[in-house]
């Protein structure tokens, strides 16, 4: 199995799985992401405060120095309203493995069918149809200033 390659954002340069650090001995980072998880309460008034915890999203390790072994805790993750970001790529590869934590344009969608409320929701498509409606109406001005334009030039 071929090892996941990523391209560090903080010393800009290109390393595998494994090597997290940079050569400078702060940890890589990489291009953030948002991961979304449907555990929204059944009443959406205490959604605000919903919060689950992933533990070991990095494992745990033993680690021998000497004759003394060294045990190196676990990397927890918290979801606040079901939302993570990060941009540290060893937690992004654990969670991207985890079955019902979700991600992209996808997982956005059945985030917010799950959190936001039918009232959310509605003012949600409100605001939408309105960026539309004026993203449309920039568009019909900037053809009209064009078609206006032609017409002096060509009179």
């Amino acid at each position: 199995m071929a090892l996941k390659k990523w391209m560090c954002t903080r010393c800009e340069k290109e390393f595998e799985s494994g090597q997290w650090h940079c050569a400078d001995g702060h940890p890589h980072t990489v291009t953030p992401k948002t991961y979304y998880m449907l555990d929204a309460p059944a009443d959406k008034r205490d959604c605000k405060f919903s919060q689950t915890i992933i533990c070991n999203v990095i494992p745990e390790r033993r680690e021998a120095r000497g004759i003394e072994t060294i045990i190196i805790p676990g990397t927890n993750v918290t979801f606040i309203r079901g939302l993570f970001d990060t941009a540290d790529p060893q937690i992004q590869i654990g969670l991207d493995n985890r079955k019902h934590v979700l991600q992209g344009e996808e997982g956005l969608k059945r985030w917010q069918e799950a959190y936001f409320s039918d009232q959310e929701k509605t003012e949600l498509r409100n605001m939408e149809q309105r960026a539309e409606i004026s993203r449309l109406q920039a568009d019909y001005n900037k053809l009209l200033a064009e078609v206006q334009a032609k017409a002096r030039k060509s009179a």
